[in-house]
């Protein structure tokens, strides 16, 4: 059971690549998964701040000028940049108008739960992530609506309370479930601590699974349209990772530009995909197309990443001085 799961967090990229394609080709499964979408990402919050170390968080927190600046960079400096960059190229390019509103969803996310093991995986700093992922996580729900209606109020039409409400209950809820269990049945805890990265790659795939529901057939009718959302999220997760690397004084570290990097890149897809899949389905598919299809260079995204960080010199880059 043990090997499983460690084959399954290791190749969690992969697989989450699998479960979108099982997704589009069969359609049934689909269709199952996607009603329950919203209650499985709040299980997959749920166990991401039931395993938080508390502890290790308190003491990060009162580096606040790095907790302060990576927040404010990831959830409103970094979409903000890239929105406005997708309307310059918009008009050049005469893109769909939603390829940015799709932009700014998924990099408005918050850090995803993910991001941690991340951290270890590519050489950043866990702590500073975890408190990251903490921070933007709770702001999320004032943030993604705030910058909606800033940026795109005049264009679409969203019911800002209700978004502001699902963010909510997606966040909230599972953070007050997590602090209570941890309070009163703490036996639970490393029960799931034990077993949290598998089951978290798991709901993520049924996530990513039931996200197709109901676009396969557009996506075969329309393919230059899905081939052109592909490439647009994954150079604009390129340019995420070159921002977060290189955005950084000449005395910073590699975990410190590992870090920025991280956090820039890689959101909270889930997120995304549910809310796009809440308010923007109807109306605005285009919005949900994106995001959806970004899983893909989401998801590959890892390996580049893991590729850039060989070919980097430890020594072209300041150590790190206690």
């Amino acid at each position: 059971m043990l090997k499983i799961e460690a084959t399954i967090t290791s190749y969690f990229s992969i697989i989450l690549v699998a479960s979108l394609i099982l997704g589009i080709v069969y359609q049934p499964l689909s269709s199952f998964i996607s009603p329950y979408l919203f209650f499985i990402l709040m299980l997959v919050i749920y166990i991401s701040f039931l395993t938080v170390n508390y502890h290790i968080l308190l003491q990060e927190m009162f580096n606040w000028k790095a907790v302060v600046g990576l927040t404010v960079f990831t959830l409103i400096l970094l979409p903000t940049a890239f929105f406005w960059l997708a309307k310059l190229l918009e008009d050049i390019f005469e893109w769909k108008v939603e390829w940015a509103l799709g932009i700014l969803l998924l990099f408005a996310s918050p850090a995803p739960a993910l991001a941690p093991t991340l951290a270890m995986l590519l050489s950043g700093h866990f702590e500073r992530v975890l408190c990251t992922v903490v921070t933007t996580s709770i702001l999320a729900p004032v943030t993604i609506p705030f910058l909606f209606y800033i940026y795109a109020n005049t264009s679409i039409d969203l019911n800002y309370a209700n978004m502001t409400l699902s963010l909510i209950k997606l966040i909230i809820i599972p953070l007050i479930a997590a602090i209570i269990t941890n309070r009163f049945i703490p036996k639970i805890k490393p029960h799931i601590e034990n077993h949290c990265k598998c089951l978290s790659v798991i709901l993520l795939c049924m996530v990513v699974t039931g996200a197709v529901d109901g676009i396969t057939d557009f996506m075969a009718n329309h393919l230059s349209t899905t081939i052109e959302a592909i490439l647009i999220s994954f150079g604009f997760m390129l340019l995420a990772f070159l921002t977060g690397w290189y955005l950084n004084f000449k005395k910073n570290t590699l975990k410190d530009r590992s870090t920025v990097a991280i956090l820039a890149t890689w959101s909270n897809l889930a997120l995304s995909i549910v809310l796009a899949k809440q308010f923007f389905e109807t109306h605005l598919f285009y919005v949900v197309l994106f995001v959806v299809l970004a899983e893909i260079p989401w998801c590959l995204s890892f390996i580049a990443a893991q590729l850039f960080l060989k070919r980097t010199s430890p020594h072209d880059i300041v150590e790190e001085t206690r």
